[in-house]
């Protein structure tokens, strides 16, 4: 799914005469991207709600610093990760690190 989407990225990106305001304006009107969007979206917020129900360490956690309401919403982080292209790895086990 990513790279399908780096893909219509990359050929939007080569189709502008300027990487910036030409390129958002092409990602913001290419109708694979904005499908392309949806999908990643749906996919982050599927992958948190498993997260959130298999692991309570995670759930009491989210609760307790963000409030019950905030459940449903963490995906966007996902999303502030991913646009920002930062690069996570796995840690030894029963290991949770939450960074500000």
């Amino acid at each position: 799914m990513t790279d399908h989407h780096l893909e219509i990225y990359h050929r939007l990106a080569q189709g502008c005469e300027r990487v910036g305001a030409d390129l958002k304006d092409a990602m913001v009107n290419d109708e694979e991207m904005k499908a392309s969007v949806l999908e990643l979206k749906e996919k982050m917020k599927d992958m948190m709600r498993e997260a959130i129900s298999t692991d309570e360490r995670l759930r009491n956690s989210i609760i307790r610093f963000f409030g019950e309401s905030f459940l449903d919403s963490l995906w966007v982080l996902i999303y502030d990760f991913y646009n920002h292209d930062y690069v996570g790895r796995a840690l030894e086990e029963d290991q949770v690190w939450f960074v500000d």
